[in-house]
């Protein structure tokens, strides 16, 4: 069921990527509404998947329970369900009274949220779960069935980043309730919602608390819901005292290639071509070294030896260096061309400048005075990576 639930979680986001947490909350719920929703048909399809894929989830975690996990879990959900609105305003609002029209319905709300994503959906293995997220959308649009879905997921990924100390029996009382906290804040509706109503995720928690102890006193239902989440739900495996790994060491798989190993230079180098880096380098003997380096590529401009985002460029660090560098460490250069801003001219471009095919020492780039890099280089331009090739004779292809 692993896979499940992160494919669960990647669809509901694409089928509802909602407003950013500041934006709603700034506007008011009808415009939201109107205005910020997917048509009908496909808002159809997303509650459907929604109620569905949360619904397989809870009957995963029903059927995993042991008799006296779903005992436990049974008596809990019994007991929430005899909680009055009075008692949850007490807890979200303790200093309101009375409590107006607006913040009833929100104690519905969380009432209805925990007990989709705890004991209430689970102990009747997931039967309640689509009524429950009709009851949420008719209480507030920002409640949408996909939005409760994309919490939900959430919950359980939260949940399965303590499942060490969960399967191991050292889980916090408070875990439960974080997770609660941190889906609504991953789930930009939901803590819109509770902004508008003079809440925010982390009252989840608090109110988490005083609910737990209410409804499972001893904590078993929420040991048993924990466990069973990450051991069903997520797929994670129980700890072990030990673990036994035999290796074959004459068997011989495939050779690691020599390409498989280098370093990273950096166009904020400011010792890229001084002697003692040269020699560190020489001893190290790296096949390749990238250059101008990875998401720094994607906003350099070779031309100018810039950075279309302001960040630092050292002057000296230019294409020109770096290849003086490459060759006098005895290294071969994997060039980064800059997909994420610039344009297959400038790929091109560079190919062409770094191109010594002519057997000339004239420069071949736009400018007549540009020095020339003492490489060659082969490329696709169609593709993110160019090799210059350490034989001079090769010739650049651009397809």
């Amino acid at each position: 069921m692993k896979k499940t639930w992160s494919a669960s979680l990647a669809a509901v986001i694409t089928l509802w990527t909602g407003a950013s947490p500041a934006w709603a909350a700034a506007h008011p719920t009808a415009h939201l509404a109107s205005q910020h929703r997917p048509s009908i048909a496909a808002r159809v399809r997303a509650d459907d998947f929604a109620s569905t894929s949360m619904a397989t989830e809870m009957q995963v975690i029903h059927d995993a329970l042991t008799v006296p996990e779903l005992a436990a879990v049974q008596a809990a959900a019994q007991a929430a369900s005899n909680l009055s609105t009075s008692q949850w305003l007490q807890w979200l609002y303790p200093n309101a009274s009375p409590a107006t029209s607006a913040q009833s319905q929100v104690a519905q709300a969380v009432s209805n949220l925990f007990n989709l994503a705890t004991y209430g959906a689970v102990s009747t293995r997931g039967s309640n779960a689509a009524q429950i997220l009709q009851t949420l959308q008719s209480i507030s649009p920002l409640l949408s069935s996909p939005a409760v879905g994309l919490f939900y997921q959430s919950f359980l990924t939260v949940i399965g980043q303590s499942s060490k100390a969960i399967l191991a029996g050292q889980a916090s009382s408070s875990t439960v309730g974080n997770a609660l906290a941190q889906a609504a804040s991953l789930s930009p509706t939901i803590s819109a919602y509770l902004r508008q109503n003079g809440l925010s995720p982390s009252d989840l928690a608090r109110t988490w608390s005083s609910f737990e102890t209410q409804v499972d006193p001893q904590g078993a239902a929420q040991t048993a819901l924990m466990t069973r989440i990450c051991t069903n739900a997520l797929g994670f495996g129980a700890p072990t005292a030990s673990a036994t790994i035999t290796v074959n060491a004459a068997a011989r798989l495939q050779a690691v290639p020599a390409t498989a190993f280098g370093l990273n230079a950096a166009v904020w180098d400011s010792g890229l071509n001084s002697q003692t880096v040269i020699s560190e380098v020489q001893a190290l003997h790296p096949a390749l070294i990238r250059w101008p380096g990875g998401s720094i590529s994607d906003v350099y401009n070779w031309e100018t030896n810039t950075r279309n985002d302001g960040g630092y460029v050292n002057p000296s660090d230019t294409f020109d260096n770096f290849m003086q560098f490459v060759n006098a460490v005895g290294s071969t250069p994997i060039i980064t061309v800059n997909y994420g801003t610039g344009t297959p001219q400038l790929a091109a471009d560079w190919v062409k400048y770094a191109d010594v095919t002519h057997h000339t020492t004239s420069s071949i780039g736009s400018s007549a005075t540009r020095p020339m890099a003492t490489a060659t280089t082969t490329a696709t331009a169609g593709k993110r990576t160019i090799t210059p090739s350490r034989t001079s004779r090769r010739r650049a292809t651009l397809a």
